[in-house]
């Protein structure tokens, strides 16, 4: 799985990754959320707590142009927290906390 952007607004997260095996996106997702939330719970000190909601978006790139379109214009308008790979692999910073 390899992170391409990622946006954080005071009440969501986008998080345009990709995936390169015959996994769904439902899996994906899942991963990402399980992940997260075990992150966010080990920084906090907090266990047993829901850090996503149940569903999410399962909206997926259509194309090269879709992906551009999301990569420079729509998620630069987020306002929070963002973060984008420019050229070929780079490692996303680290916010596990050391875990």
């Amino acid at each position: 799985m390899l992170l391409y952007a990622a946006t954080v607004d005071p009440t969501h997260v986008h998080a345009l990754v990709g995936w390169d095996d015959e996994r769904g996106y439902t899996k994906v997702r899942g991963r990402v959320k399980n992940l997260l939330s075990l992150h966010l719970s080990r920084l906090a000190g907090i266990t047993g707590r829901t850090w996503f909601v149940k569903e999410s978006s399962r909206k997926r790139v259509k194309d090269e142009a879709h992906f551009e379109y999301l990569l420079n214009t729509y998620l630069p308008k987020h306002l929070g927290w963002q973060w984008y790979q420019r050229r070929g692999y780079v490692e996303p910073p680290s916010c596990d906390g050391g875990y």
